[in-house]
């Protein structure tokens, strides 16, 4: 049995470490209708702040702006205008459309930071604080009568 568990261990480990590790990108800036289609799920509205994985599909339509910085080089891609997308991973390639990105290379340190900016999903539990409330004050003088 201490095998089994050790091995499930192991397993659970990798699992973790592959989806983490999927994660190429982090979306920071949309304006305009921009779909995100991730792999066997239906299109949705992509918002700021939603890390992109490999092999993901980005739709623009119209006037769209879309903003994606890569965690790999840290290369910052701004794309305007209608086209659809697939994200790589370290840059992203047109699949329809004719655009071309506006690319800058951000430091490091701030790539860095970006890729710890947690999912709005809220499964992530960041800076979460416990808060405690103030027990009646009937309560409080019969806990200090105790106390006496």
């Amino acid at each position: 049995m201490h095998k089994a568990g050790w091995l499930g261990a192991v397993l659970l480990a990798l699992v973790v470490a592959d989806a983490a590790a999927s994660e190429v990108g982090l979306v920071t800036a949309v304006s305009g209708n921009v779909k995100l289609q991730e792999e066997k799920e239906p299109a949705s509205e992509l918002k700021p702040f939603v890390k992109v994985r490999e092999g993901d599909h980005l739709m623009l339509e119209g006037t769209s702006r879309l903003q994606v910085v890569y965690f790999e080089g840290g290369r910052q891609e701004t794309w305007q205008g209608a086209a659809a997308l697939e994200v790589g991973n370290s840059s992203s390639r047109v699949l329809k459309g004719n655009l071309q990105p506006e690319v800058r290379t951000l430091p490091p340190i701030l790539v860095k930071q970006l890729s710890k900016t947690p999912s709005p999903d809220g499964n992530i539990k960041t800076g979460m604080i416990r808060m405690r409330s103030i027990p009646p004050q009937d309560r409080l003088e019969s806990v200090e009568k105790i106390y006496d």
